[in-house]
């Protein structure tokens, strides 16, 4: 399963959300991400879910599961990663049974339960195991820096790295799924 969703997930990102990175940004960011895989993650995170629910990460122990970091106003990027996660989540038939799925919405002063809820609607219309979340600013740092996801505020957008995360049955950061282009820019 994990091999299937890599190889699907590994063509489907695009470059970093913020084309004026430069290379040497570009790859600290990179190596913050890949320093974070093998890394156990708390599990006593407590997030806000699309229904204005407290959802528990402790929730999803005991079965992997996929994450991706989101802000609801991003025009292009965000929409593009979380529909192809949908492809890819259709085309494996797991979803709850083998894997769940938690999208992180780490624009905490927009990203309401409802915003979530609605943009979350065009990708599922199960939330059962695929989770739109958000919490309180400290918690959504402290979550991302687990993950080595990198993010910042560039006026009313964001500049954040094109990752998904897979995290295994015992919370560990399995691998991340970084941008092709991103490994291509840094390789050139």
């Amino acid at each position: 399963m994990y091999r299937f969703i890599i190889i699907c997930l590994l063509f489907i990102l695009p470059v970093t959300a913020n084309a004026n990175v430069s290379e040497k940004e570009a790859a600290k960011q990179l190596a913050q991400a890949e320093d974070a895989v093998g890394r156990t993650i708390r599990t006593d995170y407590t997030f806000t879910d699309q229904d204005g629910r407290t959802f528990n990460l402790k929730e999803f122990s005991g079965k992997p599961f996929i994450v991706s970091f989101i802000y609801t106003s991003c025009p292009y990027i965000c929409p593009t990663i979380l529909g192809n996660l949908n492809n890819v989540v259709k085309k494996s038939q797991g979803l709850g049974k083998e894997f769940n799925v938690l999208t992180i919405g780490f624009d905490t002063l927009n990203d309401t339960p409802e915003k979530l809820k609605a943009y979350g609607s065009q990708f599922t219309g199960d939330f059962t195991y695929w989770r739109f979340v958000t919490a309180d600013k400290n918690t959504i740092q402290d979550f991302a820096k687990e993950f080595g996801f990198y993010y910042k505020r560039e006026g009313n957008f964001f500049d954040h790295l094109n990752m998904v995360s897979i995290v295994d049955s015992k919370a560990r950061i399995f691998t991340h799924i970084l941008s092709f282009y991103v490994i291509a820019f840094l390789a050139s």
